[in-house]
């Protein structure tokens, strides 16, 4: 699979360490033509997402569109708490402005 789709961006979730207290993921966010890294900590026990530092260069909308994606993963693990956190999570957001194709 191409990770880097022709539209949209596609996220890319990797547990890194996770308790059940919390998980901390290393996040890829693939465009066109770049690819961006940071990190998410989820914390179970407050429902609080926080991402880590991303690069000097990246677009302003990064955050806003990995932060959703985080909070799924979240909320999912607080309504199943003897779960485990996903390993792998892997999403598609279609570009700003887009409409589906029927």
């Amino acid at each position: 699979m191409n990770e880097h789709p022709t539209n949209g961006t596609r996220v890319r979730f990797a547990l890194r360490s996770g308790t059940d207290d919390g998980a901390t993921y290393d996040v890829t966010v693939f465009a066109h033509e770049d690819a961006f890294e940071l990190t998410a900590t989820l914390d179970a026990s407050t429902g609080k997402v926080q991402l880590g530092a991303t690069a000097a260069d990246a677009p302003e909308w990064l955050h806003a569109g990995v932060l959703p994606f985080a909070k799924q993963i979240l909320s999912a693990r607080r309504a199943a708490p003897t779960g485990q956190w996903p390993r792998r999570v892997l999403r598609w957001r279609a570009a700003a402005g887009s409409r589906p194709t029927e």
